[in-house]
């Protein structure tokens, strides 16, 4: 009785699923503003990200872009003294921003509201404030996250025959980043909402 019972509520959520699905395809933008967090002994800071994507379907899209996790956020608490080139720097902030991609997996719970899930690779710069260029770091790792999204049920003519949507995104991200020695890790967690633009 228990696996008819689970075989139907599987068939009814595949039903919705593919009811709700559409077959749209093109290219869309996502512009998103937010905190991060659990960057080791750093204050929150502000986030900001655009990224151009490709819809495929409403399954199954990739995208990729700019990525900035922390500005000059604060350290909590003072860091060692560096001495390069008979200069002591002691660290008071830190920036990460770089570049990221994601294969992102839609589940289409309506015709125009899914659940998005995404898993990607980042590759950001690291440097600390104040800081000579030698002391950039390129670190690199996997991100995932899950996202909410709403595209609004409505076309917006930009020209003859062309059509654009708009909508709203807003989510998680979690990465996974390692320095180039390979001694350290950091793990950011990125909570934002923004903007979609779909063509």
């Amino acid at each position: 009785m228990n696996k008819k019972l689970l075989a139907a509520a599987l068939l009814s959520i595949f039903s919705v699923t593919a009811h709700a699905a559409k077959d749209d395809s093109g290219i869309y933008l996502v512009g998103t503003a937010g905190t991060s967090s659990n960057i080791t002994n750093v204050d929150t800071g502000t986030t900001l990200s655009g990224m151009i994507g490709y819809q495929f379907n409403s399954f199954f899209m990739v995208e990729g872009g700019m990525t900035l996790l922390a500005d000059k956020a604060n350290y909590l608490t003072a860091q060692t003294p560096v001495v390069i080139a008979g200069t002591t720097y002691t660290y008071t902030s830190t920036t990460l921003a770089g570049n990221e991609f994601a294969a992102v997996l839609g589940l289409p719970l309506t015709e125009d509201f899914s659940v998005l899930f995404r898993f990607g690779y980042s590759s950001m710069e690291r440097s600390n404030s104040p800081s000579p260029p030698e002391v950039e770091e390129n670190w690199k790792g996997s991100t995932t996250g899950i996202a909410l999204q709403y595209i609004l049920p409505y076309d917006i003519s930009v020209s003859r025959g062309s059509k654009m949507r708009i909508g709203l995104r807003a989510g998680v991200t979690r990465y996974n980043l390692t320095n180039p020695a390979g001694t350290q890790t950091e793990t950011p967690l990125n909570t934002y909402a923004g903007g979609v633009i779909q063509f």
